[in-house]
């Protein structure tokens, strides 16, 4: 992922439209829609607005988050994320997509180290103990 795509996702992170975005980082649209495409980049006055409004211009301009942007659940995410086993990165990764990509679905903690991932409507349920796996339909 380049400058780009990372300047199209923190707008969209901070909830802005494009206009609302450009006007904020003292530019116009025009220029927003090129940075976010790719034709052009923005310049040091530009991104130095759009941090003051909360946009991780560490993370844009390299691709690695700064830690001091990150809400205090973001940080502990990360660091629980780093230090899991590849199996449980991969569980956990699975239900954050699965969770932000399907519509209805929800995510609630179900008791001491258990996860339930499911449809609100009661599709599927996927649910996790430590002492045996259910899915039921």
């Amino acid at each position: 992922m380049g400058i780009s795509q990372r300047i199209q996702e923190e707008r969209k992170r901070l909830g802005l439209t494009q206009e609302a975005a450009a006007e904020r980082m003292g530019s116009t649209k025009r220029s927003l829609i090129n940075w976010e495409g790719g034709a052009a980049l923005p310049g040091a006055e530009a991104l130095s607005r759009f941090a003051e409004i909360g946009a991780d211009v560490l993370y844009i301009l390299t691709g690695r988050l700064d830690q001091a942007s990150l809400s205090s659940d973001e940080a502990l995410v990360i660091q629980m994320y780093r230090s899991a086993t590849p199996p449980v990165k991969a569980a956990a990764l699975g239900a954050l997509v699965g969770a932000s990509t399907s519509g209805g679905q929800t995510m609630s903690n179900v008791g001491s180290g258990n996860v339930q991932a499911g449809n609100v409507e009661g599709g599927l349920n996927v649910g996790r103990s430590t002492t045996r796996r259910r899915v039921t339909k």
